[in-house]
């Protein structure tokens, strides 16, 4: 019995022993995974640079670009709303471009010009005042011809695009918008034109040369 006494309470502590490894708080690696730290202190610094950034820039303009009704039909009848179309922009590069829906009118127009702050961008001009270079630039059914101007020629355009040139800071353009005439897609292309110009950094970037070689040779000027 008494042997039986000492074999069951030495399993017993064998048992507890084991249970005490198994409970020994380790990493887990899911758990490490999920409350990982930021991989290298600067990228955190990048993004919050980013965002003081944007932060920053003061809006100086804002123009509501097109207003309209809309209705979805839905099982209980058809939910109407208002569609609005705001672009923003600081007159000196920098301009974004949201929609927003709501009841009212003066609801959507919030969200669309907290939709544009998010969309901010900058957009490269040339003297300040102008585009580079003659471009066309299509999206979808939209086309659109672009022409840089001499300085005070003014902004021939559509009221659209004259409305973008405005909070972007361009003074001196003309554009010819062929196709479809949509607003949200004339807006869109003309956006996505700005943002694909070629400067003298990416033709010079291609071709393997100085930058000021470039804009001495294309645009008569040192850069």
């Amino acid at each position: 019995m008494l042997a039986r006494h000492l074999l069951s309470s030495s399993l017993s502590n064998t048992a507890l022993a084991r249970r005490s490894i198994i409970r020994t708080p380790h990493a887990s690696p899911s758990i490490s995974k999920s409350y990982a730290s930021p991989s290298s202190p600067s990228q955190s610094n990048e993004t919050s640079n980013s965002k003081d950034t944007k932060d920053k820039i003061e809006i100086t303009e804002k123009r509501v670009l097109h207003i309209r009704r809309i209705a979805r039909t839905t099982s209980g009848g058809k939910a109407r709303q208002i569609w609005a179309m705001v672009v923003v922009g600081n007159n000196n590069g920098f301009a974004g471009m949201g929609a927003g829906r709501a009841v009212d009118a003066g609801a959507a127009v919030q969200k669309a010009t907290r939709n544009a702050n998010k969309n901010m961008q900058f957009f490269p001009r040339y003297d300040g005042r102008t585009v580079f270079s003659n471009s066309e630039y299509k999206y979808k059914a939209t086309n659109l011809t672009i022409w840089p101007l001499p300085p005070g020629s003014g902004v021939i355009s559509s009221p659209h695009i004259h409305e973008i040139c405005r909070c972007v800071g361009i003074h001196d353009i003309a554009v010819k918008t062929r196709g479809s005439r949509n607003p949200m897609n004339v807006c869109k292309a003309m956006f996505e034109a700005l943002a694909h110009q070629k400067t003298p950094e990416h033709i010079a970037r291609m071709r393997g040369k100085k930058v000021e070689d470039v804009a001495l040779s294309y645009f008569g000027e040192a850069n």
